[in-house]
C-alpha cells in the first residue's frame, strides 16, 4: 500500500540522498558504438545548418522528441544547475542510444 502526505510543510527531501539526483526525469544519450562524432543541426533535416559537433566523449540530454527520426537535445553539462549545456540542436535517433 502506498500513501502520500498532503501539504506537509515539514517534509524535506535531501537531494544528495536521492539515487537519481534532482532530475530523475532526464533521459541521457551517448553515441552508438562506432559513431565518433555527430552534428547538432538547426532544424530536424539532413540539410540543416550544422550548429555544433559532439564527439563520443560527451553525453546528451533529451529536451524533446520531434518525430520518429529526430530529437532536440543539449550537451550534458554537470556544472549547470539544470544539467543542460549551451550547445543544443537536432540530432538523428539512429546515431545515439539511451544511457539510462
Amino acid at each position: 500500500m502506498v500513501s502520500f502526505v498532503r501539504n506537509n510543510k515539514n517534509l524535506k527531501v535531501e537531494e544528495q540522498s536521492i539515487e537519481c539526483g534532482s532530475y530523475p526525469y532526464l533521459i541521457s544519450y551517448q553515441l552508438k558504438d562506432g559513431v565518433d562524432t555527430v552534428t547538432l543541426r538547426d532544424k530536424p533535416e539532413n540539410d540543416g545548418k550544422v550548429i555544433y559537433r559532439i564527439d563520443n566523449q560527451h553525453s546528451l540530454i533529451k529536451i524533446r522528441n520531434v518525430n520518429s527520426k529526430w530529437l532536440y537535445v543539449a550537451e550534458y553539462d554537470a556544472s549547470k544547475e539544470n544539467l543542460i549545456g549551451e550547445h543544443q540542436g537536432y540530432i538523428e535517433y539512429s546515431n545515439i542510444e539511451p544511457l539510462n
